[in-house]
């Protein structure tokens, strides 16, 4: 999937509990800076991943 281009992700089917979120990540493919995720959601949680140093 191209960096930029907006897809769907769908989830929770087998739990009985389906939902459909719009995913759009931004950035470069070998540098991604942002992904963006929409739909009927609940916010539960916030944070961020950092890289290991090399």
């Amino acid at each position: 999937m191209p960096v930029g281009e907006e897809f769907v992700l769908r989830q929770g089917r087998f739990t009985g509990r389906p939902s459909r979120l719009s995913v759009l990540p931004q950035g470069r493919p070998d540098g991604l800076r942002n992904v963006q995720v929409g739909g009927e959601v609940a916010m539960v949680a916030r944070g961020a991943l950092d890289a290991p140093p090399h």
